[in-house]
């Protein structure tokens, strides 16, 4: 018969009679999810999985985290997401923090522990792979950023070191996209930009082993069959994106269409909906915070995401939809319309 492994006692004594059970773990932290969430959830297809750009929200409580106290914005960013994946309608997330800094792979990995099994994420690339004149990394002693040549514009080195490594080494399984985001007012020339893009993406591509790349290009100038092209002969996809620097999403929708981006069956589609036309990040922000109601309805916007959804059924594709607060105000409150919309599909 095998020992009994002997135990402390109150009095700092030894008992023979084996460890007792441990105490049951607490139930970890859930969304608050009403029947009607619930079913509304139960009807949304498999094919679109939405999400928002963030989870640190402090607002959110009652819609996202439980309705209680201690709901900070340090709590929710460090052990918010896996309450945020328990939500049924969250199909996705944005992680949008890696667009100012590469994310270091212990914190994707900690993101991975956080998350069920299948859910995958949109992340952005670091900011200083995609701005062309301005590195905001590389500082003078005065403290001033550089303002010129940005070395590491459009380096398929640096978005393997950076990026890609960390992701395919411990967030594979979590990475739905990565997103390539060309930040509006950078001027960048179509017949310089464009080639080196192309060159760039396939080199991307073949490197990223299969994680897809999603192109956000925010200056409307350079939506054209060249973009088009620098994207799909690559096997890049495009990301579309709600933003005041791009025309309506039905326009960007028309322009995919014509030069045959819907077409990948294989690749899934992603849209960003992120500020309303003529609005500005710093006012929209002071504007809707916490960010637990809708401020106003952008009506043309839902009916464009409708419109890309279909779009996305008729070839097989599916589709990431990422809000941000400042589109209507309260990105949950969006995302439970849109899916109220697409049950309806109306």
């Amino acid at each position: 018969m095998a020992a009994t492994r002997a135990r402390p006692k109150a009095d700092g004594q030894l008992s023979l009679f084996g460890a007792p059970p441990p105490p049951p773990e607490a139930s970890p932290p859930r969304a608050p999810v009403d029947e009607v969430l619930r079913a509304l959830a139960a009807k949304l297809p498999s094919s679109i999985r939405f999400g928002t750009s963030s989870w640190s929200f402090p607002g959110w409580r009652g819609l996202v985290w439980p309705d209680e106290a201690g709901w900070s914005e340090a709590r929710c960013a460090r052990e918010g997401l896996a309450v945020y994946a328990s939500h049924p309608l969250f199909g996705t997330v944005g992680i949008d923090r890696g667009y100012y800094a590469p994310i270091p792979e212990s914190d994707l990995a900690g993101y991975a522990r956080q998350l069920p099994d299948g859910f995958p994420t949109i992340a952005k690339a670091w900011e200083a792979l995609t701005r062309a004149r301005r590195d905001r990394h590389a500082e003078r002693p005065h403290g001033h950023a550089t303002v010129g040549d940005n070395p590491r514009f459009l380096s398929v080195e640096a978005l393997d070191e950076a990026v890609l490594g960390p992701h395919r080494r411990a967030f594979a399984a979590h990475t739905g996209a990565v997103v390539l985001e060309f930040p509006a007012g950078e001027r960048l020339e179509p017949t310089t930009f464009l080639p080196a893009l192309a060159a760039f993406l396939r080199e991307a591509v073949a490197r990223a082993s299969g994680l897809p790349l999603a192109v956000e290009v925010r200056d409307r100038k350079l939506m054209g069959a060249p973009l088009a092209r620098a994207i799909g002969d690559a096997g890049a996809i495009p990301c579309f994106s709600f933003h005041p620097s791009m025309p309506r999403l039905s326009e960007q929708i028309a322009w995919a269409t014509t030069n045959g981006l819907l077409e990948r069956a294989a690749s899934p589609i992603v849209a960003r909906l992120m500020l309303p036309p003529g609005a500005s990040y710093a006012a929209r922000k002071q504007q809707c915070a916490p960010f637990a109601r809708l401020h106003d309805v952008q009506a043309e916007m839902r009916d464009d995401v409708l419109t890309l959804f279909e779009r996305a059924v008729l070839v097989g594709r599916t589709l990431f939809v990422t809000v941000n607060n400042k589109a209507e105000g309260s990105a949950p409150l969006t995302i439970r319309a849109l899916a109220e919309r697409v049950v309806r599909g109306s």
